[in-house]
């Protein structure tokens, strides 16, 4: 029993060590590293991954958590964030039970359609309510993806490990 307890901590510990990092390197580091204005948002894919691998209502819990940090690392974007990766981390999560394996082919699926979804969500209030340009917001959008897709084998890891040492 204690061996378990001890597991389940260190699978936390680790869990909130991963987000704490990608806070900080989404807020303090990647804000500054742009490329043709985009900069990488890495919180989502925590979200994913988490769900993914602990289920809807962890996936969900994480995805909040990854969610208020998100907002909080963006600025001026309200509850969107928030709410979308609470949604985003519970929905992978019920993919992950009852439809996905969980392995990285089923992340790596995920995390394309979810980054995608996430530019076209930011992009969307410029293009319809501020009138900016189509293409250029697209263009923008599509780079975020990439640049954010490149740490999702980084994420995709911490977090399978996690698991790993989680199960008994």
């Amino acid at each position: 029993m204690k061996a378990l307890n001890a597991e389940r901590t260190k699978s936390l510990l680790t869990r909130l060590g991963l987000l704490l990092i990608l806070y900080f390197l989404q807020s303090a580091v990647f804000s500054r590293l742009r490329i043709w204005g985009a900069c990488p948002l890495p919180l989502p894919l925590f979200a994913i991954c988490t769900g993914l691998f602990f289920g809807g209502l962890s996936g969900g819990c994480w995805g909040l958590a990854a969610g208020v940090l998100c907002d909080c690392s963006l600025g001026g974007s309200g509850l969107s964030f928030t709410l979308y990766l609470t949604a985003l981390g519970f929905f992978c999560g019920f993919l992950g039970e009852f439809f996905l394996s969980r392995g990285f082919p089923s992340f790596f699926v995920l995390s394309i359609f979810c980054m995608l979804l996430t530019a076209f969500m930011q992009s969307f209030k410029y293009i319809f309510f501020f009138g900016s340009r189509v293409a250029p917001t697209v263009l923008i959008g599509l780079i975020q993806t990439l640049y954010s897709l490149a740490f999702m084998i980084p994420v995709y890891l911490v977090v399978r490990h996690a698991r790993i040492k989680n199960q008994t």
